[in-house]
């Protein structure tokens, strides 16, 4: 188990979705320890679009 006060490496399925909107906002107000950016990832036809973190946009990845 990681230490409490290193992040963790987290992806989120379905990024452009309404769950996964709402997990990386939740992730971003409680202050989840996240180690860099998430990986976003979504089907073909939402990959490239941008989702937002924090105080930046993350680019969506299709998920194979």
């Amino acid at each position: 188990m990681a230490a409490a006060s290193q992040g963790l490496r987290v992806a989120v399925l379905g990024a452009t979705g309404a769950v996964g909107t709402e997990l990386l906002r939740l992730l971003e107000a409680r202050g989840f320890p996240v180690d860099g950016d998430p990986v976003v990832l979504a089907s073909a036809r939402s990959a490239g679009r941008q989702v937002r973190w924090r105080d930046g946009e993350l680019t969506v990845r299709e998920v194979s």
